[in-house]
């Protein structure tokens, strides 16, 4: 009676080692698994990233491009609005007075 027991307390020792390292196996290839996951995750959020700054830095090619052909268009005669609108030597006065007034705001020694 014994020995049969001891006989299937083994057997059920080498079961469990066979169980044991097929769940180390397994538990190595969930861990790769999730390794994988988390890299292909950071690539798709720095593709995300790249995508985003991509689009705003054709935003501003745009905006720029705008505005230059906005400026081009004023100051080459192909807009007459814009030509009476805006002149340089006006633009140079108002910049000039601006600054006069920012001195003049910003300038906290007393007079």
């Amino acid at each position: 009676m014994l020995k049969q027991l001891l006989k299937e307390n083994e057997d059920l020792q080498q079961e469990l080692k066979k169980e044991t390292k097929k769940g180390e196996q397994i538990n190595i290839e969930l861990t790769e698994k999730i390794k994988d996951k988390k890299y292909y995750t950071r690539e798709i959020i720095n593709k995300q990233k790249d995508n985003k700054q991509l689009d705003l830095a054709k935003q501003h090619a745009t905006l720029l491009t705008n505005f230059m052909d906005a400026i081009n268009a004023l100051f080459n005669g192909k807009n007459a609005i814009g030509r009476k609108l805006i002149n340089i030597d006006v633009i140079l006065k108002i910049v000039a007075q601006n600054n006069k007034q920012d001195n003049d705001i910003f300038n906290l020694t007393p007079k």
